[in-house]
């Protein structure tokens, strides 16, 4: 990324276009630019924080498949270092402007203030990303889990099977989740 002069005035007016699916160097700009802010501001030290879940759960009670929970979910946090204090900020909103605005939370919590409008912004140059869904081969485990079909049927016979050993027990849960 070639080096900018960016004032602190030009960041409501910047658009960034990072991939949605997954995090990968289209992420760079825009985190480069939040990292310089944050020093620009005061920080001694700022880490972000990207996350991407996709989970589901299923609970077999007795003869029945009674729940069935999907959570896919997407989120940043991002932490801030002053001295010897530190604060974290959360955000599930994910955009340029959203992460701006938790950055600029987690540095007024620190009692750190916004450069004024004509500061340079300094870009941070940062090491390679990684992701380590990638990294670790983990892009492919969706396609090699049982279906919730499969899973449900897995749940209810491991359920009859605890009703024939252990006809004592009062209530048969089992649960499957990825």
């Amino acid at each position: 990324m070639p080096p900018t002069l960016l004032l602190s005035k030009e960041l409501p007016t910047l658009e960034y276009q990072s991939t949605s699916e997954r995090f990968d160097e289209s992420w760079r700009a825009p985190l480069s630019t939040l990292l310089g802010l944050g020093r620009a501001a005061g920080a001694d030290f700022i880490e972000f924080f990207l996350e991407r879940v996709n989970y589901i759960s299923c609970l077999a009670e007795d003869d029945a498949i009674t729940s069935i929970s999907p959570r896919l979910s997407s989120g940043a946090g991002i932490r801030v270092f002053r001295g010897k204090s530190d604060c974290y900020v959360s955000t599930n909103d994910l955009s340029f402007s959203g992460l701006k605005a938790a950055l600029e939370k987690a540095l007024s919590i620190q009692g750190l203030e916004l450069p004024t409008p004509n500061a340079f912004i300094p870009e941070t140059n940062l090491e390679l990303l990684r992701d380590y869904a990638t990294a670790k081969g983990k892009d492919t485990w969706l396609s090699g889990c049982s279906s919730m079909a499969e899973m449900g049927e897995v749940l209810l016979d491991a359920n009859g099977a605890l009703q024939r050993k252990a006809s004592h027990v009062q209530s048969r849960r089992a649960v499957y989740f990825r």
